[in-house]
């Protein structure tokens, strides 16, 4: 266990240091490796005798993986979004640092198939990979935190109505009100508290503004992702 503590700490280390360092290939893949490592060290901490040690160093992994937000790597990214999920599923998403990296996985639903990737670090992947296959891992794993995690609903409702106004999300309209239907779906019985949670954020838009954006986005049948089907329902 004390090994596993010390491991962590490295990982944070070096991921903190990922923004500021002179970034090559053989670093990024070193990073890619140690975000596969964490990942799986959270699949197996359940079944540790003593996850105490682990426990008090979560804030500090939030801190490192947070700091790898704003890589370009798709390679990174998609190690990031895979350990989101993860981390969601062991109760890590928790307050600002949770809707954080919920909007992380909504802002790659919206990747655009004519969006050019020219930067030098996309040239360090893993296998064939590219934009399409990096959105599809997010809006799987955003439908996940939905679907399967009873722990994200209050970090997830009134958050994604905030997610279907910005114009840089319009991509991921299609997942994000599937995502609704399904939290509202299993909260039906609790309508009352979902309007006053919505009441209680000034963050987040009035029923005019959200039906306006709706009508806007009904304007293309055609949209990937069922899009009108799945605002309508």
């Amino acid at each position: 266990m004390q090994a596993k503590g010390r491991t962590l700490e490295c990982w944070c280390a070096l991921c903190s240091q990922a923004p500021t360092a002179q970034v090559s290939s053989s670093f990024l893949h070193f990073i890619i490796s140690l975000l596969i490592c964490l990942h799986d060290l959270i699949c197996l901490h359940f079944h540790w005798r003593s996850s105490e040690a682990w426990h008090s160093k979560r804030p500090l992994l939030l801190e490192a993986v947070k700091s790898l937000l704003d890589e370009q790597n798709l390679a990174v990214q998609k190690a990031i979004s895979e350990l989101i999920v993860v981390m969601a599923s062991h109760c890590y998403l928790i307050g600002p640092s949770g809707e954080l990296f919920v909007e992380y996985l909504v802002r790659h639903c919206a990747l655009s198939d004519q969006k050019k990737y020219v930067n030098e670090s996309s040239k360090v992947k893993i296998g064939a990979f590219c934009p399409t296959e990096l959105r599809a891992i997010c809006e799987k794993g955003l439908l996940l935190l939905t679907i399967t995690i009873p722990e994200m609903q209050h970090i997830l409702w009134p958050l994604l109505l905030k997610m279907i106004i910005p114009r840089a999300y319009t991509s991921a309209a299609a997942t994000v009100c599937r995502c609704i239907s399904e939290l509202c779906r299993h909260r039906s019985s609790s309508s009352n508290v979902m309007l006053s949670e919505c009441k209680a954020r000034d963050d987040i838009p009035n029923p005019e503004e959200l039906f306006a954006r709706l009508v806007v986005l009904l304007h293309d049948p055609l949209a990937r992702e069922q899009q009108a089907t799945q605002i309508l329902m």
